[in-house]
């Protein structure tokens, strides 16, 4: 059996980009991390930038409770960091890949809640049993199942982004 790695989400952010993405990438970690979703400093989630240079992302080596505004940085599609403080995480093709594939979608959010690693691993299809849960099916939540590696280059960021398609979450199995 495959090992499930993590699930990637991505969502409209419902209206206009924020005037500082920083301070919404950095209150977006905050809350995913008083929501046990994570795993050291693992999982990342980013913000599409407003004047199109790439996306708003939470730096590497810090947990989502650790994020400040200063934390975040601006990541091109070359995995370039234009601004903010720290290093860039090694996965950032997941969030520019699927940001340039994605015109409806401002935000992308990459996890490895217990939750989502027990689902994937099971093979079974998410049932939504409260309004939350109908954010993601239908459609069936899409599997990622390339590879179980790090999503290290833009090309696999890319299958990560056919795979979602129109969905709203994937799991990377």
């Amino acid at each position: 059996m495959d090992q499930v790695t993590s699930t990637s989400t991505a969502g409209t952010v419902g209206g206009p980009l924020p005037e500082d993405p920083a301070s919404a990438v950095a209150l977006g970690a905050q809350v995913l991390g008083s929501q046990d979703q994570s795993d050291f400093v693992w999982g990342h989630l980013s913000l599409r930038d407003p004047d199109g240079r790439g996306v708003w992302m939470k730096s590497a080596g810090y947990g989502f409770e650790e994020m400040v505004p200063r934390r975040i940085v601006l990541v091109n599609p070359d995995g370039a960091v234009l601004a903010g403080e720290g290093g860039r995480h090694a996965e950032y093709p997941i969030h520019t890949e699927i940001i340039a594939a994605r015109a409806d979608v401002n935000c992308v959010v990459h996890t490895h809640s217990a939750s989502a690693v027990a689902l994937g691993a099971t093979g079974t299809e998410l049932l939504p049993v409260s309004h939350e849960g109908n954010l993601f099916v239908p459609p069936a939540i899409a599997r990622f199942t390339v590879t179980g590696d790090l999503i290290l280059t833009r090309d696999l960021g890319r299958d990560l982004a056919r795979t979602l398609g129109d969905r709203n979450a994937a799991l990377m199995v």
